[in-house]
C-alpha cells in the first residue's frame, strides 16, 4: 500500500522539483495550500450544500478552464462522430465540469462523517459476489470508469466489512500526493500506487491471496507494452 512512499522524497521527485521553473513550483506550494484551505471548509459543510458549492466552482472554473474544454471537446468528437453539435458538446463539456467539480467537493464532505452515517448513505449491489469470494478464501477484482466520485466505492466496501485496496496513480507533485493519501486513508480508503508497475502487481496478488478486493479505474493510457483497450 502506498502508506508514505512519499514521507522521504525520492531522487525522482528532487529531481523533478529541480527541473521545475521557480514560477510552477511556487504554483505548487500555492496550490496545496489552497487545497488545504478548501477541504478544511468543505469538510465542515453538509454534504448537499458541499455538492452545490461546487457545482457553482466548477460552472466558473469552465469559463477558465481552456485545456479542459479542449481535451473534453476531442474526446466527444471521437466518440460521438457527428452526432453532437458543437453546441451540444459545449453544453456537455459545462455539465461534466460542473458535476465533476461537485462531486470532487462532496467527497471532502463525507471525511466528516462517521463510518456509521457513511454506511446509511450507500446502497451496495452485487456484494454477494464478495461474499462468494470470501467463502472461498478468495479476493476479488473490481473494476470501474474514471467517472463520478469513484473513489467512494472503496468507502462504501469498508463501511460494509469488505477490505480493499485502490489502485492509483500517483500525482506529480509529491507533497500534494502525500496529502491525497492522509485524506483518502481519513475516508477508509487503502491505495496500491500504479508505479512501480512490479510493486503494484506484487502487492495487488498480494492483497488478493489475502482475500482482498482490489479495485481499478479502467481509463489509465500507458505505453511500455501493457494491454491498451480501446474504449467506444
Amino acid at each position: 500500500p502506498r502508506g508514505g512512499t512519499h514521507d522521504v522524497m525520492s531522487e525522482k521527485d528532487k529531481r523533478y522539483y529541480r527541473e521545475r521553473p521557480a514560477r510552477k513550483r511556487f504554483k505548487d506550494r500555492a496550490g496545496l495550500l489552497l487545497l488545504r484551505a478548501l477541504a478544511g471548509i468543505v469538510a465542515s459543510l453538509d454534504r448537499p450544500v458541499a455538492r452545490k458549492l461546487g457545482e457553482i466552482a466548477g460552472a466558473a472554473a469552465w469559463l477558465f478552464w481552456r485545456g479542459y474544454r479542449r481535451l473534453a471537446d476531442t474526446n466527444l468528437r471521437i466518440a460521438f462522430g457527428d452526432e453532437l453539435s458543437a453546441r451540444a458538446r459545449r453544453r456537455l463539456i459545462f455539465r461534466s465540469a460542473r458535476n465533476m467539480v461537485g462531486e470532487f467537493f462532496e467527497c471532502f464532505a463525507w471525511i466528516a462523517l462517521s463510518p456509521a452515517r457513511r454506511r446509511a448513505l450507500f446502497t451496495l449491489e452485487g456484494a454477494e459476489h464478495l461474499e462468494r469470494a470470501r467463502l472461498e478464501g478468495k479476493g476479488a477484482v473490481i473494476v470501474t470508469a474514471h467517472l463520478s466520485a469513484f473513489p467512494l466505492l472503496s468507502v462504501a466496501l469498508t463501511s460494509f466489512g469488505f477490505p480493499n485496496y485502490f489502485i492509483m496513480r500517483q500525482l506529480k507533485v509529491a507533497r500534494t500526493d502525500d496529502y491525497f493519501n492522509r485524506l483518502e486513508q481519513r475516508l477508509g480508503v487503502e491505495v496500491i500506487d500504479v508505479f512501480p508497475w512490479a510493486r503494484c502487481a506484487i502487492q495487488s496478488l498480494r492483497a488478493l491471496k489475502e482475500g482482498k478486493a482490489v479495485l481499478m479505474a479502467l481509463d489509465l493510457d500507458d505505453r511500455e507494452g501493457r494491454i491498451f483497450a480501446d474504449f467506444f
